[in-house]
């Protein structure tokens, strides 16, 4: 998780990785830490060929945060997902329109939305043009 402090004078960042279970298919927080204060984002991997958010992933974004997730980390073309998410809905959308993604990664959903850009640029209102 990134999270931030209240300084007196400055908000403080930092990364907050929680105590976990893991098993060969899951990884879950042992005390709730799900719901810790001041996240802003959570990242997260996903095994190879899982190409969305899983149901867990969707039961435990309860709060209002921005999710990154990563898959098919170990091969040459990893895959990254972003979306937001308020209060068990969730909006997915490019992950490159707020993070420079390294070189060979890939953001499927990017095509996807340019393409959908070029097909009907009113879908997705005047700024995307």
């Amino acid at each position: 998780y990134l999270q931030y402090h209240e300084a007196p004078d400055r908000l403080v960042w930092s990364w907050y990785v929680p105590e976990q279970a893991r098993t060969p298919v899951s990884v879950a927080p042992v005390r709730g830490d799900v719901h810790v204060p001041n996240v802003v984002v959570e990242f997260h991997t996903h095994p190879a060929g899982c190409a969305a958010f899983s149901s867990q992933d969707d039961a435990a974004q309860t709060g209002i945060r921005l999710h990154l997730m990563c898959c098919d980390v170990d091969t040459a073309r990893p895959r990254v997902y972003a979306r937001l998410s308020a209060h068990r809905r969730q909006v997915a959308f490019p992950a490159s329109l707020i993070a420079d993604l390294p070189a060979g990664y890939i953001d499927p959903l990017l095509d996807e939305w340019l393409a959908r850009v070029e097909r009907n640029p009113e879908e997705v209102g005047d700024d995307a043009a």
